[in-house]
């Protein structure tokens, strides 16, 4: 009876921390203001161009792991990756977990 005892307040233990974390830390991660306007930011020099017919967009967003940590061939990683993504030559990437300086 002790073992499930045991057993049963460690989930309580483990399932509470963090809802409790959550709770206490939710009135701290407000949110941050940002112009939403697009139409009057500092880099459009003129009028977009008008779009008259359809073309292809290739968008690519990939989690690298390149953090400390995460992998132990790092640069290795970062060639593969950087190969990749000439080879498939996308218009707009979006690179998340890249914790480099360079």
């Amino acid at each position: 009876m002790n073992n499930f005892r045991f057993f049963l307040y460690s989930l309580l233990f483990l399932i509470s921390l963090p809802v409790l974390a959550v709770v206490i830390t939710a009135p701290f991660n407000s949110s941050t203001e940002a112009p939403q306007d697009f139409s009057k930011s500092k880099f459009l020099t003129r009028q977009p161009a008008i779009i008259t017919e359809a073309f292809d967009l290739k968008v690519m967003t990939y989690n690298v792991a390149i953090a400390h940590g995460f992998t132990g061939n790092r640069k290795e990683r970062a060639g593969a990756i950087a190969n990749l993504l000439i080879e498939l030559s996308p218009d707009i990437i979006g690179l998340q977990e890249l914790f480099v300086k360079k």
